[in-house]
């Protein structure tokens, strides 16, 4: 790290500290901040500021992406069933995903942006969500099950039917390199969870795909 990469960085540290300091909360609600020198802060920041191993999960999801959604507006209901393409882009050195998401919904055209990310000083995934049937930007969080790669994520949104907010609870399951699947929930009448929509995403021309069409072809010429 150069001289000049340093200074900006523990600027930022400075800055970040004084911030802090002036809006302080109260003990009770905040650990007190460490006794740190420039060194250690400096290391602290390159920590958290560096792409982990929790973002190379997210490579998984980067690329173009054929979907297929399900919609259910409630329990033991068919549900609606749309198609769209997902084109995923990798941000800032793999620091976070960008999700473009093109589709229909409801019989309108449909297009949404996401954003997904790992915060290393916190330890959970972050995703935000905004959409053109909708003036809400959604946040949720989450943690990752490595037993079945899956990311459960929860937050708020905003309901036009009450006026305020309610939870919101998700799963981002990652299949394989070519497939991975998105899943809400939300509460039904009697208080219990029940799915609301499903997104399964195949990779257009993944590995996956190719090795089966390459297998398709052996098996008709023999």
């Amino acid at each position: 790290m150069t001289f000049s990469s340093r200074s900006a960085v523990f600027g930022m540290l400075l800055a970040c500290s004084m911030g802090c300091a002036h809006n302080r909360k109260p003990a009770t609600e905040v650990a007190k901040s460490p006794q740190l020198s420039p060194a250690e802060m400096e290391q602290l920041w390159i920590k958290a500021s560096s792409p982990s191993d929790a973002h190379k999960r997210l490579e998984w999801l980067v690329g173009t992406f054929k979907t297929e959604s399900k919609f259910w507006q409630a329990p033991g209901t068919d549900p609606e069933v749309t198609h769209g393409t997902s084109k995923n882009e990798a941000l800032y050195g793999g620091r976070f995903v960008q999700q473009s998401y093109r589709g229909s919904w409801n019989g309108q055209p449909f297009e949404g942006t996401g954003y997904v990310g790992y915060d290393n000083v916190i330890q959970r995934y972050q995703s935000t969500w905004l959409d053109s049937m909708s003036t809400q930007v959604m946040h949720s969080s989450g943690t990752l099950n490595p037993a079945n790669n899956t990311i459960a994520f929860s937050g708020t949104s905003s309901c036009p039917l009450t006026g305020g907010e309610k939870s919101t609870n998700s799963v981002l399951t990652l299949a394989d390199k070519d497939h991975h699947r998105f899943e809400m929930f939300d509460a039904a009448p009697d208080g219990a969870q029940f799915k609301v929509l499903e997104i399964s995403y195949t990779r257009s021309g993944g590995a996956h795909g190719a090795k089966k069409a390459k297998l398709s072809k052996s098996k008709a010429k023999k």
